[in-house]
């Protein structure tokens, strides 16, 4: 695994904001610029559920309504009744600047902020160093390879792990094998009002510890 690259087993890199805005999403679309350029807005088909039922329907409150993209920017931005989020999928690292670049572009329209949550998915060929570092108990560690999916949770991060054994994944150089899917989760839950040095603060710090915690996984 020490060959292991990033951009080969990459799924998904998005980081969200779960936040009150002072006004109508569509009122944001102006304010959102990078060096004077406005971006390339596209409407997901969520936005065609009347707004009110979006807001009482837990599964939909913090779906986002639209999709935003800058040209030659390879991080894109969504849009929500209650979120905006960033998708770092496409690039080997997340753009801090771009995310603060954006955020600062809304500071007075953000009211509130309740989470801030960082996902990476990827394919890996071998849980055992998780296996050896993180489970405690009587079952062996090929007991635990059988289980169809395995959560272990801390005060802000989660790993799930999904068998994909019987699945195609691709691991260095597009060869494929069979192995697993892990969701690398890591969040800050019960914030309260918007502070935009304090939320870069955080979204770089919670980077950090999704980057721990996937070297640990894939060392």
């Amino acid at each position: 695994m020490d060959n292991l690259k990033l951009e080969n087993i990459k799924i998904i890199d998005v980081c969200d904001l779960f936040v009150t805005f002072k006004s109508d999403v569509e009122n944001l679309f102006s304010i959102i610029k990078i060096d004077n350029a406005s971006p390339k807005i596209e409407r997901l088909s969520i936005f065609n559920i009347p707004q009110e039922v979006r807001q009482i329907e837990p599964n939909l409150k913090y779906q986002p309504t639209h999709k935003l993209t800058f040209e030659g920017k390879d991080t894109g931005i969504f849009l929500g009744d209650n979120v905006i989020g960033f998708d770092s999928s496409k690039r080997e690292k997340e753009d801090i600047d771009f995310i603060s670049t954006i955020l600062e572009s809304l500071k007075d329209e953000i009211e509130s902020i309740n989470r801030i949550g960082i996902k990476r998915t990827f394919d890996i060929d071998s849980i055992d160093n998780f296996l050896e570092l993180k489970i405690k108990n009587n079952d062996s560690n090929d007991d635990l390879k059988k289980l169809s999916q395995i959560q272990l949770k801390e005060d802000n991060w989660v790993f799930n792990i999904i068998s994909a054994e019987k699945n195609d994944i691709v691991i260095n150089n597009n060869k494929k094998t069979s192995g697993y899917m892990v969701d690398v989760i890591v969040f800050y839950e019960k914030l309260e009002n918007f502070n935009y040095n304090e939320t870069i603060e955080k979204i770089s710090q919670l980077y950090s510890l999704q980057e721990e915690k996937y070297k640990k996984i894939t060392k």
